[in-house]
Order: structure tokens, then C-alpha cells, then sequence
């Protein structure tokens, strides 16, 4: 992953953006993509639905590697994904929910960095798949 994606990747969250967006904002750049809707649909998995579940940044990534990678390399990839983000969490964090990495409150400490990561983990995914470099 490049330096301008981290930084792009803190631009979107500086916007206003949440985990979830950032991640999909960045999984259209990737198609050279815009798409409004989708980035507003991306707003109902910020903060583990609203509701502190499942972190956002996961989600977010298995519909980034659905959109690019389609329906016959999804279910090859997201596995993969969640391999990584079990032992990300299990190092890192007291659990996988967004509750359980956050303890409720919005950590830009750890939110940025785990958004970061997880992009880094798609992009390499994507590239073992063909997709990207």
C-alpha cells in the first residue's frame, strides 16, 4: 500500500467520512469509480451498524473484494479476509465487534490505523487474485 493511500485513506475521515465509506470510497478509486449512493449505503455498517457489532472496516472490505474481485473470486477472497482480521484482533484488540475494539466511543487512535490495515489487507488480497499491484 502506498503512503497516499493512508493518506487519502485520513483525508475521507477527516471529511466526516466513517470506516465503512472510507473503505468503499477507496474500492471505487480503485475502478476509477464514483458513486454516491453506494457510499451513503456504506454509512448503515459505521459503528458496528450503529449498534457497536460487527466493525465496519470488515464488512465494508468483503463488499470492496465482491465489487472488484465479482461473484466468482468473493468467495475465495473473503475468507481470506476474515482469517486476517481474526488474527488482527485476536493481537490487537479484546475482541472483533466494533464494541469490543472501540468500548463504545469513536477512537480515531484506533480507527484510523485498523482502516489503514484493512484497506492494506484488501489490496493485497486483490493483488494475489490478479486484480491490482
Amino acid at each position: 500500500m502506498s503512503d497516499s493511500d493512508a493518506k487519502d485513506i485520513q483525508a475521507l475521515l477527516q471529511e466526516g467520512l466513517c470506516c465503512s465509506q472510507a473503505i468503499v470510497t477507496m474500492g471505487l478509486r480503485l475502478r476509477d469509480e464514483e458513486n454516491p449512493s453506494m457510499v451513503a449505503a456504506a454509512s448503515g455498517l459505521c459503528q458496528g451498524m450503529y449498534a457497536g457489532e460487527a466493525c465496519g472496516c470488515i464488512t465494508s472490505a468483503a463488499q470492496v473484494l465482491a465489487l472488484v474481485g465479482g461473484p466468482r473470486n468473493a468467495p475465495l477472497m473473503i475468507p481470506q479476509l476474515l482469517e486476517w482480521y481474526d488474527q488482527i484482533s485476536r493481537e490487537k484488540f479484546s475482541g472483533q465487534t466494533c464494541m469490543e475494539i472501540t468500548g463504545g466511543v469513536l477512537r480515531p487512535d484506533i480507527c484510523m490505523p485498523l482502516v489503514v490495515e484493512t484497506w492494506q489487507a484488501v489490496r493485497e488480497i486483490l493483488a494475489e487474485f490478479g486484480f491490482e499491484s
